[in-house]
């Protein structure tokens, strides 16, 4: 309640999250590459929204948060450079939480005097249970996370690749393959 979240990636991960933190009192700002999904992230909840292409997303941050940082930053993009800035955009006693793997794999740089001196948390989160689906589908349910506006495409199975094609570029959010 009250803190200032910052969710790195707004596609179809990154706008779930902005939608929980939002619906758990949070002030959510979304940092973002493709100019195009910012709109949405504003449309799921954030309150402020930064196109990372365009300019220094970290000092952003620090500006709207009045230099102290984000209480919490969920990284839903899965590269390297996500990562480092996540954890450069975090305040003191913030934490990161590397939600997105990266691929390809890759090693990140971290001054630990960074984590010491901030005192922060760094996890990464990965893997789900039975439980998780539940919770998730009750979530939904509620209207809680909506899942619609984040659907971007729905096709029949024979154009499937279609669907891989759409995702590889980055021309859609969530696309749904429906067999009949």
């Amino acid at each position: 309640m009250g803190d200032n979240v910052v969710v790195i990636g707004a596609g179809p991960i990154g706008l779930q999250h902005i939608q929980l933190a939002r619906h758990q009192g949070a002030r959510v700002i979304s940092s973002e590459l493709l100019e195009r999904r910012l709109g949405k992230a504003r449309e799921m909840g954030a309150s402020d929204t930064i196109w990372a292409s365009e300019e220094d997303d970290v000092k952003r941050v620090m500006e709207l948060t009045d230099g102290r940082g984000a209480d919490a930053v969920i990284i839903a993009a899965g590269t390297t450079e996500a990562e480092e800035t996540g954890i450069a955009m975090a305040g003191p006693g913030g934490s990161v939480n590397i939600f997105a793997g990266t691929y390809p794999p890759g090693k990140i740089t971290i001054d630990p005097n960074v984590i010491h001196y901030k005192e922060l948390v760094l996890t990464g989160t990965h893997d789900y249970t039975p439980h998780d689906f539940t919770t998730a589908l009750r979530l939904i349910q509620y209207g809680i996370v909506k899942v619609k506006p984040i659907t971007s495409h729905v096709l029949p199975l024979d154009e499937i690749a279609s669907g891989f094609d759409t995702v590889a570029e980055r021309n859609g959010l969530k696309v749904v393959i429906k067999m009949e």
